[in-house]
């Protein structure tokens, strides 16, 4: 659960530069939650840009935050962490991990599945098969 802020600079009084005091509420909430962060100051005036797993989840100007508050007190700190709470729910969802699995037979063990061909029907009848994975001989035989 790693995160990257990148943040920009802004102008005050006069003068453009970085001033992280703006993040404070948001990242010691980020903390609390187990996130490991990385702050970066970038040259992109007025911005914060945040990413996890090198996807870009969420974008605004730094000066929607409240300077130097807490997460309680600053309502678009709190709108980030539930950005940042649902783009991990999704981004981590098992659905999104790829599974792959080993077939050695290539596009023709695609084929025999979808006819229904099972092994014993590949292999010679005077190989005898002791147990055959999602059939009812092996469900038996485990009983």
């Amino acid at each position: 659960m790693s995160l990257i802020v990148f943040f920009g600079p802004y102008e005050t009084n006069g003068l453009i530069k970085h001033k992280p005091e703006r993040l404070h509420g948001l990242l010691s909430e980020l903390n609390k939650l187990s996130y490991h962060i990385e702050v970066i100051p970038t040259k992109h005036l007025e911005r914060l840009t945040i990413e996890m797993r090198h996807r870009e989840i969420f974008r605004c100007n730094i000066k929607n935050l409240k300077y130097n508050m807490d997460y309680e007190d600053d309502p678009m700190a709190q709108k980030i962490v539930g950005v940042v709470q649902e783009a991990h729910s999704r981004i981590y969802n098992e659905s999104n991990i790829p599974k792959y699995y080993v077939n050695r037979m290539g596009m023709r063990g695609v084929q025999n599945i979808q006819r229904g061909i099972t092994a014993k029907d590949i292999f010679s009848p005077s190989i005898e098969l002791i147990n055959e994975i999602g059939t009812q001989k092996a469900r038996q035989h485990r009983e």
